[in-house]
């Protein structure tokens, strides 16, 4: 797929564990261009998981806080979240998370978590966090893990500070699947 999907268009994220689908959620298109994949995921959306997928023991089906907007770049093993706290949604940070690179498809994207990353603050200052450690995960992963902390050392991400102000708009409320979602193909 070459195409780019428009802002507001409705697209599904998967994670993808050993070919199958293990999470989902509908989330809506931000911007999507050469340089970044931006979403929204709306609090309270609808979340489906197998019985693979961590989430499904927390008994997590609906999108909790207040709105996830998220920034991939193409080839890159992570992603990066935006942070807010409370309903007036104060900038809290950001979350580079380590997954797959995104893989897309006619319905959205799939990728894989790795369930580790780094919590960087508004001040640059930055934490490993996750259920895993970097000694946990597969070899890649921890060389991921180096270059994202070299760039964090050194204050050079690439996302635009400006993401921090979003707003969604006021008509982007919560999302519901489609019922297929596990079942399409897997990019």
């Amino acid at each position: 797929m070459t195409d780019y999907w428009k802002p507001g268009e409705t697209v599904v994220r998967r994670e993808v564990t050993r070919g199958r689908p293990t999470l989902g959620y509908a989330v809506r298109v931000v911007r999507d261009d050469i340089d970044v994949l931006a979403t929204y995921l709306a609090p309270g959306s609808q979340v489906a998981h197998t019985s693979e997928h961590p989430w499904r023991a927390a008994g997590r089906d609906h999108a909790p806080g207040h709105g996830r907007l998220t920034l991939y770049r193409f080839g890159d093993a992570y992603a990066v979240d935006l942070l807010w706290d409370g309903p007036e949604r104060r900038f809290a940070g950001w979350l580079v998370n380590l997954e797959e690179p995104v893989k897309r498809h006619a319905h959205g994207f799939d990728t894989r978590d790795h369930h580790v990353g780094f919590r960087v603050q508004p001040d640059g200052s930055w934490k490993l966090v996750g259920p895993r450690t970097i000694e946990e995960v597969d070899p890649d992963v921890r060389e991921t893990a180096k270059s994202v902390r070299s760039m964090l050392d050194w204050r050079n991400q690439w996302w635009e500070s400006s993401w921090a102000s979003w707003q969604p708009p006021a008509d982007w409320g919560s999302l519901k699947l489609p019922e297929d979602w596990a079942g399409r193909d897997v990019a």
